[in-house]
C-alpha cells in the first residue's frame, strides 16, 4: 500500500472518530472519543506537513484534556450530584416526568407513571434537576420469611409514608420496588447512581434494606449490574448495606 494511501486512511479514521464523538449523549464519552480523534488528526497533520491541521487539532486536544480533568476531579470530590426527596405532588417533579416520559419508557417501558403511594427523589447536579427516582414499599420480612405490607399508609408532604395515626413510618428491613430510576442522557456516567446507592443513601434514611427492580431492556440491565444488583428470576435485587458493590464506570445505563 502506498504511503499516500495510508495517510489518507488515517485522515478518514480521525474524521470518523470526530463524527462519532458528536453522537454521544454522555458528555464524558463525547470528550474521550473527541480527544482520541483530535490526537489522530494531529498525527495526520504532521504526516502531511499541514500546520493548520496540527494547530487546530492540537488546540482541541488541550481543550478536551482540560474538560476531562475538570469532570474527573468533580467525580472524585463527590460534589457533582445530590439526591433530594420531594413529595409526589411536586409540580417540578410532575413536569420533569412529563417532559422526559418518552425517554424514561425507552429504558423502563413498565413505568406506571406517578402514583400517590410512591417515595420520590430528584437527582440534582449543581442544584439543577437531572434525574428522578420513584419507588414503592412492598413490605418487610416477617418472622416467617414473608412480607408485611405497608402500602396502606398515605404520603405526607415530604413524600414519606405515614401510618393511620399520621406519623412517618420508617420500617427497618423494608423492601421497595423501583418504578423508575432515570437520569437525562447528558449525565449517564453513573455518578448519579453512586449518589443514590452509595454512602448516605436516601433509601437507608427510610429504613429500606432491599431495593428491587425489573429490567426489561439491555441498557437498564447493564446499569443495574453496575449498581450492584443481582438477578433473582424476573427481578433484580440489591441489599442496601452492601455499598462496596456499586461501582463508578463511564457507561450509559
Amino acid at each position: 500500500m502506498e504511503t499516500a494511501t495510508v495517510y489518507e486512511l488515517i485522515g478518514y479514521v480521525a474524521s470518523a472518530l470526530i463524527v462519532i464523538s458528536l453522537l454521544m449523549a454522555s458528555v464524558l464519552k463525547l470528550r474521550v472519543i473527541n480527544l482520541v480523534g483530535a490526537i489522530v488528526f494531529t498525527a495526520y497533520g504532521l504526516l502531511i506537513d499541514s500546520l493548520p491541521v496540527v494547530l487546530a487539532n492540537g488546540a482541541i486536544v488541550l481543550i478536551d484534556i482540560y474538560h476531562l480533568v475538570r469532570m474527573l476531579r468533580a467525580r472524585a470530590e463527590h460534589a457533582y450530584f445530590e439526591v433530594v426527596e420531594v413529595p409526589t405532588g411536586s409540580p417540578l417533579l410532575r413536569r420533569f416526568v412529563e417532559f422526559h416520559e418518552e425517554d424514561i419508557r425507552r429504558f423502563q417501558p413498565d413505568f406506571p407513571g406517578l402514583l400517590d403511594e410512591q417515595l420520590a427523589w430528584m437527582v440534582l447536579r449543581d442544584a439543577v434537576p437531572v434525574g428522578v427516582v420513584l419507588a414503592r414499599r412492598v413490605g418487610s420480612a416477617d418472622q416467617t420469611g414473608g412480607r408485611t405490607d405497608h402500602t396502606s399508609g398515605r404520603a405526607d408532604q415530604t413524600g414519606r409514608r405515614s401510618d393511620a395515626a399520621g406519623g412517618p413510618t420508617d420500617h427497618a428491613g423494608d423492601t421497595v420496588v423501583l418504578d423508575v430510576d432515570y437520569v437525562t442522557p447528558a449525565h449517564r456516567d453513573l455518578r448519579a447512581g453512586t449518589a443514590l446507592y452509595g454512602d448516605a443513601s436516601p433509601f437507608e434514611r427510610h429504613g429500606i434494606d432491599t431495593v428491587e427492580s425489573t429490567a426489561l431492556t439491555d441498557e437498564h440491565r447493564r446499569y443495574l449490574q453496575r449498581m450492584g444488583f443481582s438477578s433473582h428470576g424476573d427481578r433484580w435485587q440489591r441489599t442496601m448495606h452492601d455499598h462496596g458493590r456499586s461501582r463508578e464506570s463511564p457507561i450509559e445505563p
